[in-house]
């Protein structure tokens, strides 16, 4: 393998905990009260279909500008998981390409990269916006193999979520299911047993085992 796909939130970051304050926050400006479990049940859903779920698809745009800005106010506090930094020194030694694909909006992604300090870390960065067909669409995959001169292929797809693994596959690159115990509440293991990755592993650690 010649190149590392990693998704962002519940991969490189630690967040998805952080996504339940933040929608909570959102969803009561609306006057909307969900439990935690509704949240976590609609996570992660496309905020347009989120606005059509509750009712209020004509306030897309507003829900979109209150969502962003408890992210800006919550997420400060958002760390990288456990051996981050080593892997991808580990991926730089090797001389492996890497890169983010990540089904949020390239607003968000270019905060959490400045936010995190992570500018160096990767080659490419493919957003919501950037492709027509997101994920579990393989066009991302397609469009990062073509800016790192790499075949699909020769890539490793990393991402928490079953959208991110059929995105792999469906480019024909290797998967790996990312499940450490933060995740655990949002994905229990009932809602991912029945994910078909290459690999699944509990630490970003294991990764180096791929190389």
């Amino acid at each position: 393998m010649k190149a590392v796909v990693f998704d962002v939130d519940g991969t490189i970051v630690n967040t998805l905990s952080l996504y339940i304050e933040v929608y909570d926050l959102t969803y009561k400006r609306f006057g909307f009260n969900l439990t935690r479990e509704e949240i976590i049940k609609n996570f992660p859903v496309k905020i347009a279909d989120q606005c059509a779920k509750i009712g209020i698809p004509e306030k897309v745009e507003d829900f979109k500008r209150i969502y962003m800005t408890n992210i800006y106010n919550i997420f400060p506090k958002a760390k990288v998981f456990a051996d981050f930094n080593e892997l991808m020194l580990f991926l730089k030694n090797k001389q492996i390409k890497t890169a983010i694909v990540s089904f949020a909006f390239r607003e968000y992604v270019d905060f959490i990269i400045k936010k995190l300090k992570l500018e160096g870390f990767f080659d490419t960065t493919v957003s919501f916006e950037d492709v027509k067909n997101p994920k579990p669409d393989s066009e991302a995959i397609y469009l990062v193999a073509k800016r790192l001169n790499v075949l699909p292929a020769e890539i490793l797809v990393i991402g928490d979520a079953e959208s991110d693994i059929l995105m792999g596959k469906a480019a024909g690159s290797k998967t790996c299911l990312f499940y450490p115990k933060e995740n655990q509440e949002i994905y229990p293991e009932e809602k991912i047993q029945n994910i078909q990755s290459d690999y699944r592993v509990e630490s970003l650690k294991e990764i180096e085992n791929f190389f």
